[in-house]
């Protein structure tokens, strides 16, 4: 099976579908939308979890990761998906591990297929996408680590040592 490129994408909660969709523009120009159930989802968020996870350093490398990757992104246009075209559901998330980065496949049922090849800062940022999504859709995002939001740290009382 063959899969388009993706090149940006905005992610947005449809309250009707009680669904996240992920508006995405192709590599070609043209736009779809990508529709993510809450088990999809939260599937999905652990292993991009696991993928960027900093295990030396714990708590504090993965918040200065975070914080490093979000602060970073580019800047670019929302993508908005009109009702003409037909959103499809994405119902397997195959992921290939490329020399440099990682390949996310998303599949509707095996018939078609999108694709984004993502760095490790990449990933991260699909992490804030997702919870931003997760927050709109007011569902549960104990899925994410602290460090995804940087809440940790934020609440962490200050120390003095003499």
């Amino acid at each position: 099976m063959q899969s388009e490129a993706l090149r940006t994408i905005t992610a947005r909660y449809n309250l009707r579908e009680d669904r996240i969709g992920v508006d995405c523009l192709v590599h070609n120009g043209d736009v779809l939308q990508l529709m993510f159930t809450h088990r999809m989802a939260r599937a999905f968020i652990a292993e991009l979890v696991q993928r960027v996870n900093i295990k030396q350093g714990g708590t504090l490398m993965n918040d200065f990761a975070q914080s490093n990757a979000v602060s970073s992104k580019p800047k670019s246009n929302a993508v908005t998906v009109t009702e003409s075209h037909a959103p499809w559901l994405v119902t397997h998330v195959h992921i290939q591990n490329l020399v440099e980065d990682t390949r996310l496949v998303f599949t509707e049922d095996d018939e078609r297929a999108v694709h984004i090849d993502c760095s490790e800062n990449a990933m991260r940022n699909l992490l804030d996408i997702f919870h931003k999504a997760f927050a709109a859709a007011e569902w549960d995002r104990q899925i994410f680590p602290p460090w995804v939001s940087g809440v940790e740290l934020k609440d962490t009382p200050a120390a003095t040592i003499n």
